[in-house]
């Protein structure tokens, strides 16, 4: 049986993402749809198999001859697109000709459909189901009567069928027609065509969202493809999307990055790369189960809905200093065992915290973001810009770095029966553990007391000299000062995602986060005039808008 996959189309409802991949070498789980493709076609017997090409002829052609199959597989490219009927044409010979649309995910048996039409010798038989959607065959005792644009009692062609040689010379020769035009045309002279109806899983990854749900689909399934459901979940401050699937076996949380056709490093990839070095090195994060990066979809253990944030509510003092120090021990362990072995090949910012980054990042971010946008104020960088310097050359000191999460706030951190969880770890990096550390006590969802931080502080420090030999008065200098470069990172994200993103949930928390900046500021050792006179004048601005 020799087979023809169609993958000569430009995909044009999935641009931007096929102005670089090709519809067939979009992914699943990491295997490009045209191989599963492949794998189905030779698992049913076929054993010559043709993909006719155009747009973005080179990736696939370069893809098949670097891969090895177990039948000829080869590439047909077509300067002027033919349509289905040209290209199925150039494709029959004297056998059946299996043709198959290279944009769809299924889970039927090509061999029922193979049988059948050689049991039948029609001049095709189309694998049809209900899909509402695309509905448009009338079918008659198990063949085709007419196409039609009316759904009401139709059913859809999955784009599978087996083809007679016949049909050859109802196809006029080197003209752009659809294979459907031809099999009307077969209906009209009174010809059969005959389908097979099946209640197959069938996906058309023809946009993003339905490319997407069949990623999810394949990924949550412990067997073969099958339909799930599942339920967006709240959103944070990033891009990202997060769904709980509804299955009834076991529920997993879905992570959507987002389509991404770059060939750099991606945050899915680091997401990944990074989850799976903590989890090896016993770090309490969600276990990862099953990703596919194109698509940006990753599968992760569900750890329920218990923030940090949400679990200290109604808590004494004693109890909240209870579990942050419990916090504060999973910190530490994040930053020693996270270090041994990792690669900083997989960061997809930088690969460390250092002078570059804090003044782009958070000095920059915070003068463009909150002094500029935010508060509208008439400032040059320049002015601040020596004050930033020794600011971000103290938070980096000169103590011996480990793995920095650089997110570490409430939010990101799940409480799971007597467990402690990291989640969001994909920005981590070589860095401070003191940042972390920083992130935890200053964080504006919380807004701890002076009194506490305090006591987590020496906490810190108590569990810290138990792991490591770590000069404190070098340590606790660093620790403010990352207290200072966090909250210029906060306040310039809350702007950020209060104004641009139209996420004005963020904005509440800039009061909290610029009183602990002025607060820390005024307690460091450095002189800072420039950026204490301005931190002042936004703390009126503020005041007067509230």
């Amino acid at each position: 049986m020799k087979a023809l996959i169609l993958a000569a189309g430009f995909g044009t409802r999935l641009n931007p993402f096929t102005d670089h991949v090709p519809k067939p070498m979009f992914t699943i789980e990491n295997i490009p749809i045209l191989d599963i493709t492949i794998e189905k076609l030779i698992s049913c017997g076929c054993n010559d198999i043709q993909i006719n090409t155009h747009h973005l002829n080179q990736v696939i052609e370069n893809h098949i001859q670097k891969n090895v199959y177990k039948v000829p597989v080869k590439t047909t490219y077509e300067e002027n697109i033919l349509e289905t009927g040209g290209a199925i044409r150039n494709a029959l010979t004297d056998s059946p000709l299996l043709v198959i649309n290279g944009d769809i995910i299924f889970d039927f048996d090509l061999k029922i459909l193979v049988h059948e039409h050689r049991k039948n010798q029609n001049y095709a038989t189309l694998l049809m189901h209900d899909y509402n959607e695309f509905n448009n065959v009338e079918i008659t005792e198990n063949r085709v009567t007419e196409f039609r644009s009316e759904k009401d009692d139709t059913l859809a062609f999955t784009g599978i069928h087996v083809i007679s040689p016949l049909v050859k010379k109802f196809i006029p020769d080197r003209e752009f027609i659809s294979i459907i035009d031809v099999y009307k045309d077969l209906i009209s002279k009174g010809l059969e065509i005959n389908v097979i109806v099946d209640d197959l899983y069938w996906k058309d990854i023809g946009t993003p969202e339905n490319y997407k749900n069949a990623v999810i689909d394949h990924l949550v399934s412990d067997d073969k493809i099958k339909r799930s459901g599942y339920a967006e979940l709240k959103g944070d401050g990033s891009d990202r999307r997060w769904y709980r699937t509804q299955n009834n076996e076991m529920n997993y949380i879905i992570a959507d990055h987002g389509i991404n056709t770059d060939t750099d490093v991606r945050e899915v990839e680091s997401f990944v790369k990074i989850g799976t070095h903590l989890n090896k090195k016993r770090v309490k994060v969600p276990e990862i189960r099953r990703y596919d990066y194109l698509s940006g979809i990753v599968v992760v253990q569900d750890l329920g809905n218990q923030h940090l944030v949400d679990f200290i509510v109604g808590k004494n003092e004693d109890e909240v200093i209870d579990i942050y120090s419990k916090v504060i021990n999973e910190l530490i362990k994040l930053s020693f065992d996270g270090i041994e072995g990792f690669d900083d090949s997989w960061c997809w910012q930088t690969k460390c915290y250092d002078k570059d980054l804090i003044m782009e990042k958070e000095c920059k971010y915070f003068y463009e973001e909150f002094l500029v946008n935010y508060c509208g104020l008439n400032i040059s960088f320049d002015e601040l810009k020596n004050e930033f310097k020794d600011i971000s050359e103290k938070a980096l000191g000169g103590l011996k770095i480990g793995f920095m999460h650089r997110d570490m706030q409430s939010k990101n951190i799940m409480i799971k029966g007597d467990d402690i969880f990291f989640i969001d770890f994909q920005g981590g990096r070589n860095g401070p553990i003191e940042y972390d550390m920083a992130s935890l006590i200053i964080d504006p969802y919380v807004d701890l007391s002076k009194r506490m931080r305090k006591r987590l502080e020496d906490d810190f420090y108590d569990q810290l000299n138990k792991k490591s030999n770590t000069d404190p008065v070098l340590s606790e200098k660093r620790l403010m000062y990352c207290k200072i470069t966090r909250n210029l990172q906060m306040l310039g994200a809350f702007s950020f995602l209060g104004m641009k993103k139209n996420k004005s949930k963020f904005l509440k928390y800039i009061p909290v986060a610029l009183n602990n900046l002025n607060y820390h500021i005024n307690n460091c050792n450095s002189e800072l005039s420039v950026l204490k006179r301005v931190v002042g004048e936004c703390m009126e601005i503020i005041k007067r808008n509230l």
